[in-house]
């Protein structure tokens, strides 16, 4: 694999994690950051195999149907769920933390905004205009990530993969996510 390659996909995810998350960090009351950037290829399940630091329990995707499509995906561990979307906000929302899906609602929305950051930062450097998808919410385990993530890929088998890991610190506790991008091997091949 060309390590060149490598170094452009991780420089790009850096650099678009790294401008988000400042933001994230003025807007909400937690302080985000970003582990370094990997690039590997794989296939999807290879892919969740080798993310995080625990299986993960729920996804956020969003695509980008360009020509070739791409997809990405922040994956939260299941116990820090909670407190990534109590993160989210400066002010507690005592009304709205009762809502039945409020944590979902917050785990899209901070999913549209990292993934939004990361698929921009790949277009540009690509040169090129695309609408992402609609944030969608993917609960149930790896293997429900794998179909649902799957199921937008279609007959795609492998991919250069980036991933980098993101933690959220409040109060003393720390929330774990992983940022991943699944860009079939044209795609990466024209960021040389």
């Amino acid at each position: 694999m060309n390590s060149k390659k490598n170094v452009i996909l991780k420089d790009l995810a850096a650099a678009g994690l790294e401008k988000c998350l400042l933001k994230l960090t003025r807007a909400s009351s937690g302080t985000w950051e970003a582990g370094p950037a990997r690039v590997f290829t794989g296939d999807l399940r290879a892919a969740l195999e080798r993310v995080g630091r625990d299986r993960p329990a729920a996804a956020v995707h969003v695509d980008v149907a360009d020509k070739p499509p791409f997809t990405t995906a922040l994956l939260f561990n299941s116990g820090d769920t909670g407190h990534i979307g109590s993160c989210f906000v400066k002010d507690p929302l005592p009304a709205a933390a009762a809502t039945e899906r409020f944590e979902e609602v917050m785990l899209i929305e901070i999913g549209n905004i990292i993934l939004n950051a990361l698929i921009n930062s790949l277009l540009n450097a690509l040169n090129r205009s695309a609408v992402p998808s609609v944030p969608m919410y993917i609960a149930g385990g790896a293997d429900a990530i794998a179909a649902g993530l799957g199921a937008v890929l279609g007959s795609a088998v492998n991919f250069r993969v980036v991933t980098a890991a993101l933690t959220i610190r409040r109060d003393g506790r720390e929330g774990l996510m992983e940022a991943v991008v699944l860009l079939p091997e044209e795609l990466a091949a024209e960021l040389e």
